[in-house]
């Protein structure tokens, strides 16, 4: 009796892989939407099953980025920034990475493992106190403590300012 040594895929033993990618500014912009379809036409081909994406977006780098295209060692400080989650049988992820090493439109990539739900984190707000302040300087530098708030006298002169205004 001969033993099947093929495997089969089972329903569900795909996992959620994100790839997030840097092309290369050279890309004119209005070719930018065509390199990101045929970046994700190439992840489907794979056998995909696309679940979220981002389109890319010209950023600045946070360093000098070097990457050798076409033979030639290049140097980037921006580039197209984008991402996309996706569902894929793990058995073809390494498949799968060895084809985007291969792209001469891709400054850098990373291809991981990760979950179905977002991960997007809230941004915080930029340039606010998040935490309330407890003390004061005074003007020569010394630390003040707060001033306690008597609620009985704002309302008296809550009551006042709202009789002057109705009197008026």
């Amino acid at each position: 009796m001969e033993e099947n040594t093929e495997t089969k895929v089972e329903v569900g033993s795909n996992r959620v892989y994100e790839l997030g990618y840097l092309f290369v500014p050279g890309i004119l912009e209005e070719n930018v939407a065509a390199e990101a379809t045929a970046l994700k036409d190439l992840v489907l081909s794979f056998g995909a099953l696309p679940i979220s994406e981002e389109y890319p977006r010209l950023i600045e780098l946070a360093y000098e980025m070097e990457a050798t295209i076409n033979n030639k060692k290049e140097y980037f400080t921006t580039g197209y920034f984008g991402w996309l989650k996706f569902d894929l049988d793990p058995e073809k992820v390494a498949a799968l990475h060895d084809k985007l090493a291969l792209s001469d439109k891709l400054i850098r990539f990373l291809l991981i493992k990760t979950v179905r739900g977002s991960t997007m984190s809230s941004k915080r707000p930029y340039g606010r106190d998040t935490k309330r302040r407890t003390t004061t300087k005074a003007e020569d530098g010394t630390t003040v403590p707060p001033a306690e708030i008597n609620k009985e006298e704002i309302d008296k002169q809550i009551e006042a300012l709202v009789s002057e205004e109705v009197a008026a």
